[in-house]
């Protein structure tokens, strides 16, 4: 499958289309809904407070968090109010990890970086861009793409991704290569979902012909 070209034309008409009613597409208003639980309770340091919003970025961004309770405790126990506001990529690090939810297969602690960003993108959007399986995918995807042809963002390893550092760095090289620096993180992060969401979904259906 060969992914759309990620023209700032491309991306914006992709955009539009969500937003047009006869489309039934529930992204915005995932967004609409979170955005008005984080106004309402925009600070970080309740535990209940930061309990309704994380319940509702788990269900609608379907991060398959369990013990949310527990993350929600954490969160407010690191006090990530103010690096959150600040645009501090330390805020997704603190809640990502150090929160005590076990993984009973693995016995190890649950690494909740999807969630940590999307969390810190609800308060923050500018600051804190998406990072989930089907951006990583397009991502990688467009770096095979562009192999040979002199971008700055494919210097990187899929591994890598996972660093969140290192993420913000690709997708702004990305957003250079491609001359889509005026362009919001949002529309960024929904095309890239969609174009990894489309790709993995024909890889599936491939494999299961195959069979």
């Amino acid at each position: 499958m060969i992914l759309i070209e990620p023209s700032k034309e491309n991306i914006e008409d992709h955009f539009d289309k969500l937003k047009n009613p006869s489309t039934n597409n529930t992204y915005l208003r995932t967004v609409d809904i979170i955005s008005m639980a984080v106004n309402t309770y925009s600070e970080n340091n309740k535990e209940a407070h930061v309990l309704a919003k994380a319940i509702l970025i788990n269900k609608l961004y379907n991060t398959n968090i369990i013990s949310i309770d527990k993350v929600a405790n954490h969160i407010v126990e690191k006090n990530v109010h103010q690096s959150i506001n600040t645009g501090k990529t330390q805020a997704v690090k603190e809640i990502t990890s150090g929160h005590g939810v076990i993984s009973k297969k693995k016995g190890s602690e649950y690494k909740f970086y999807s969630f940590a960003t999307k969390y810190c993108f609800s308060h923050n959007p500018e600051s804190f861009p998406i990072y989930d399986r089907n951006i990583d995918t397009a991502l990688c995807e467009y770096k095979k793409m562009s192999i040979n042809k002199e971008k700055k963002f494919i210097n990187f390893k899929k591994s890598e991704l996972k660093d969140y550092d290192t993420f913000i760095r690709v997708l702004s090289d990305f957003k250079s290569d491609f001359y889509l620096e005026d362009l919001p993180n949002d529309y960024i992060d929904k095309f890239l979902w969609s174009q990894g969401d489309a790709f993995l979904k024909n890889k599936k259906n491939k494999t299961l012909s195959m069979k």
